[in-house]
């Protein structure tokens, strides 16, 4: 239950990341639409298009409120220090954009034209320079947590080998021993260590598992 859990929350965290980048993505496509109106529109009917550029910033702080949200489930699944994590919280968090777009509103309200159009094109820099550097951290995350998963599962597949090489010695020196033998009395040493390693194994694969998706099910037949 504690892994699937985990799990769950991992995949929601990737699922977070994914959903604000989309977010982004259709707030700059809204932006887009009031830069190309405002060239079109009489200078005189500028302030009707306020209301929709300040709704573009309204939108902008609802998604920078979700990193709030994003934080905490990094911090429960402790990858709130790794550094494309923080990365992209700290995109999501860039405020240029939202005074650029602050500035069209009021621009706009004031029917100023070249003042507007300036301010559009700045707020659609930085709202592009936001979405690449969110697009590329949560590439990265994602990319990250697999290799590093990757690396633990390859240190782990080497220590089932070892241990089972070491468990068919074991039995083997076991079944030609004499009874009397102080031999069995090594021996039994041998399996309660090799026992503690088995069980130190098991939970490094479980902590992969609750890490990455990817190794959950070919764990779970072990």
């Amino acid at each position: 239950l504690e892994r699937t859990i985990a799990m769950l929350k991992f995949m929601q965290a990737q699922q977070k990341m994914e959903n604000m980048v989309r977010q982004l993505e259709e707030i700059i496509e809204k932006q887009q639409s009031v830069n190309d109106k405002t060239e079109s529109t009489p200078e005189q009917q500028l302030s009707e298009l306020s209301p929709r550029e300040q709704q573009n910033k309204e939108d902008l702080d609802k998604l920078q409120k979700q990193a709030d949200e994003l934080q905490k489930m990094l911090e429960e699944l402790k990858l709130d220090q790794q550094e494309d994590a923080q990365k992209f919280l700290e995109a999501s968090r860039e405020q240029e954009a939202g005074k650029e777009m602050q500035e069209m509103t009021d621009q706009l309200k004031q029917k100023n034209k070249k003042s507007s159009r300036q301010a559009g094109q700045q707020a659609m820099s930085s709202l592009k320079k936001m979405q690449n550097q969110m697009q590329q951290m949560k590439d990265s995350f994602n990319s990250n947590q697999g290799q590093k998963s990757a690396e633990k599962m390859k240190e782990a597949a080497n220590e089932i080998l070892y241990v089972s090489d070491k468990q068919e010695d074991v039995i083997n020196r076991a079944e030609t021993a004499d009874p009397t033998s102080p031999q069995l009395q090594q021996l039994a040493a041998e399996q309660q260590a090799l026992q503690r390693t088995m069980e130190s194994l098991d939970s490094k694969l479980k902590q992969i598992s609750m890490e990455s998706p990817f190794y959950s099910q070919e764990i779970g037949g072990l």
